[in-house]
């Protein structure tokens, strides 16, 4: 308790020193909207990093499941592929109406692949946050959907430069 009075005597100015620079930078940020809007995007960004960090160690930890499931999805896709085929050389059907199809699915709706890096699940309106945004194309009101189990996941909304399911 003795060495503990004598590091607090011996360092005080410090420790004063500390206080009135946190004191001071809490004040500068709460009252001035240009450097709390700084500071709030620079936080936005570290804590995006952040997440998309422990969202890739999370990942790399399911990656046995996720190419287990991308396996049994694939040899789904080929058994349909090979049924399809059939069906049309049993049917005649010209192969340039079939390119005509493909190619109007395709056109009609735009899809941008993005992962999860933070989520909510207990709350009453839930989250996610995704590592795609305004510069990737996504706009509020877009739709999210998630692999072919979940089906739609929730829409894109805006609040104070984070975007929320």
């Amino acid at each position: 308790m003795r060495n503990l009075l004598n590091f607090l005597i011996k360092y005080n100015y410090w420790f004063v020193f500390l206080l009135l620079e946190i004191a001071s930078l809490v004040m500068l940020f709460r009252f001035n909207n240009y450097q709390q809007s700084v500071y709030f995007t620079s936080a936005n960004a570290i804590s995006g990093k952040v997440y998309a960090i422990s969202g890739g160690i999370t990942s790399y930890f399911y990656l046995k499941s996720a190419n287990e499931t991308l396996l049994e999805r694939n040899t789904i896709l080929e058994r349909q592929l090979t049924f399809l085929r059939n069906a049309l050389k049993d049917r005649n059907v010209d192969s340039l109406e079939i390119n005509r199809l493909e190619e109007l699915s395709s056109n009609q709706y735009k899809t941008i692949p993005a992962h999860v890096i933070n989520n909510s699940l207990n709350l009453v309106n839930n989250y996610l946050t995704l590592d795609k945004g305004k510069s990737d194309g996504i706009l509020p009101e877009m739709g999210v959907i998630g692999e072919e189990e979940e089906g739609v996941v929730g829409i894109v909304i805006w609040r104070q430069n984070i975007i929320r399911l």
